[in-house]
C-alpha cells in the first residue's frame, strides 16, 4: 500500500509541475496578432470613426461619420450635409502611424489626405479636404 501512495503523490506532483510550467512557458506578444488573425486592433485603421475636424485656418468645425474600408469604397458624412463614398487610393500603416489617399465621390469629386495615428480605439489626423482646407481630426471608432 505505500508504495501505492508514494507513487500516486509522485504522479499527482509531476501533473501539477507541468500544467504550471506550460502555463508559465507560453508567452504571447500582445502587439503580435495569432497566426492567421487580424490585425492588433491598437494600429487597425479600418472600421467606422466618429469624428470632430476643427479647421487649422479659422473657427470652422465639423463632425459626422468616416468608413475606412479593407475592400471597397468608404464613405464620409459631414454635419454640413455631405454624404459620399470615399474611392480609396492608397492605405498605408506604418504601426501606429497611417496615410490614407482617396477621393470623395461627390458631383465635383474632391481628394481627401488623411495622415494620423490609431491608439486603439482613437484616432488622430491632420485631414486635407481639397477646396476646404486642412483641419485636426480627432476619432473615437464606433462599435459595431
Amino acid at each position: 500500500m505505500p508504495i501505492r501512495l508514494l507513487v500516486l503523490t509522485l504522479f499527482a506532483s509531476l501533473l501539477l509541475i507541468g500544467c504550471t510550467t506550460q502555463r508559465d512557458s507560453a508567452d504571447m506578444d500582445d502587439d503580435m496578432p495569432p497566426v492567421g488573425g487580424p490585425p492588433p486592433i491598437s494600429t487597425y485603421v479600418y472600421g467606422t470613426w466618429d469624428y470632430t475636424m476643427a479647421s487649422l485656418n479659422s473657427s470652422d468645425t465639423m463632425t459626422g461619420l468616416l468608413t475606412i474600408s479593407e475592400e471597397g469604397p468608404g464613405r464620409l458624412t459631414m454635419s454640413n450635409g455631405l454624404d459620399a463614398s470615399i474611392e480609396t487610393q492608397e492605405v498605408s500603416v506604418t504601426a501606429p502611424n497611417f496615410i490614407l489617399d482617396g477621393m470623395v465621390q461627390t458631383e465635383e469629386p474632391f481628394s481627401l489626405s488623411l495622415a494620423g495615428s490609431v491608439a486603439g480605439d482613437h484616432m488622430e489626423a491632420e485631414a486635407n479636404l481639397d477646396g476646404m482646407g486642412v483641419y485636426l481630426l480627432t476619432a473615437t471608432r464606433v462599435q459595431e
